[in-house]
């Protein structure tokens, strides 16, 4: 006789073998595992867009600094010169009253939201101004000073104690205490025997238009002679102009214009410096005031009266930091007072 060995298991054990989870217990578990997941996910959302707005903050602080510091630096600077503001300003720079950047009669000059300004006009393409913005130019004497050993006015030649940075073409500025003198450099030595000259001849554009460089300016051959003395002090003429215009990539920047030689010719070139700039404003705080007022404000025989310039700008993050939640921009402001005008 055969014995059936699965006759003799409990019929419970068997049961107890085979039975799975139920329907309420899987519910239960998937349940738990979606709250867990759904969390999971709502904390990385929440990371993610933390990230996105510190990144957004950081991107318009950097972009901000760099901007500021710039502008900070020029404004700072403008109308500086070895011999200050008590002398006589003059340039004999061909048509230098048809160009904005050929004497430092006027260090600071602001623009006003309406008001045009030289080499560039509002409109939508790339370099072109930003409607509704402001503008300011800013001149000085750069910070490389040669001092003079003496100097010809008949062959318009200055003999200079170092030139590692004069080159022809380079618009100069001459200082002996009682007046100054811009002028364009129509050719330059180096080494021990350093030269530089300001003569008229037609080998630089725009030229000087006389190589007297008395006064009154005179443009004609002669001109009003003088003779720069030993020690006078002889430098580059750094000149500025900062603007929002648009970019190439369909924003706003902040674009700034200098003089840049090339071969002997000098022209102005617009370069963006800082892209996501949406707008700037600019007031400027003349001598005696109590408060600031914008460009149109200043009447132009008081521009040289103007202390202090509190400068406005609106900062964009980029679009690949932004977010529903992110910063995208943020308004900023600074106040800069000018060196050279310090009581």
């Amino acid at each position: 006789m055969k014995i059936s060995f699965m006759a003799k298991i409990p019929a419970y054990t068997r049961r107890d073998r085979i039975t799975g989870f139920s329907l309420l217990e899987l519910t239960v578990a998937m349940l738990l595992a979606l709250l867990v997941s759904g969390s999971a996910l709502s904390i990385f959302i929440s990371n993610r867009q933390l990230q996105r707005a510190t990144e957004s903050i950081s991107n318009i602080q950097e972009k901000a600094r760099a901007a500021f510091d710039l502008i900070a630096q020029d404004v700072r600077e403008a109308g500086g010169n070895p011999c200050g503001r008590n002398v006589l300003f003059g340039s004999v720079v061909n048509n230098q009253s048809d160009v904005w950047w050929a004497s430092l009669r006027r260090p600071l000059f602001g623009y006003g939201a309406g008001t045009s300004i030289p080499d560039v006009g509002f409109g939508k393409e790339a370099g072109q101004r930003v409607d509704g913005t402001d503008a300011v130019e800013i001149k000085s004497v750069d910070a490389g000073i040669v001092r003079v050993i003496d100097h010809d006015p008949v062959s318009a030649r200055f003999r200079v104690n170092n030139n590692a940075d004069i080159h022809r073409g380079d618009l100069a500025v001459a200082c002996d205490g009682s007046q100054i003198t811009v002028f364009q450099v129509t050719d330059a030595s180096f080494g021990t025997d350093a030269s530089v000259y300001h003569s008229a001849a037609e080998n630089t554009v725009p030229g000087n238009c006389s190589v007297g460089l008395g006064f009154p300016v005179r443009c004609r051959t002669g001109g009003t002679p003088h003779q720069y003395p030993a020690n006078s002090t002889l430098g580059k003429l750094h000149v500025s102009r900062w603007y929002i215009g648009n970019n190439a990539h369909g924003g706003t920047s902040l674009y700034q214009s200098t003089l840049r030689n090339t071969g002997g010719t000098v022209a102005v070139f617009n370069e963006e410096v800082v892209d996501a700039v949406d707008d700037m404003q600019i007031r400027y705080l003349l001598g005696g005031a109590t408060d600031y007022v914008a460009a149109d404000a200043v009447p132009i025989d008081r521009w040289g009266l103007v202390r202090s310039v509190r400068i406005h700008m609106i900062f964009s993050a980029s679009e690949a930091q932004q977010s529903p939640v992110g910063i995208r921009n943020r308004d900023l402001m600074q106040v800069v007072t000018l060196r050279n005008r310090l009581p």
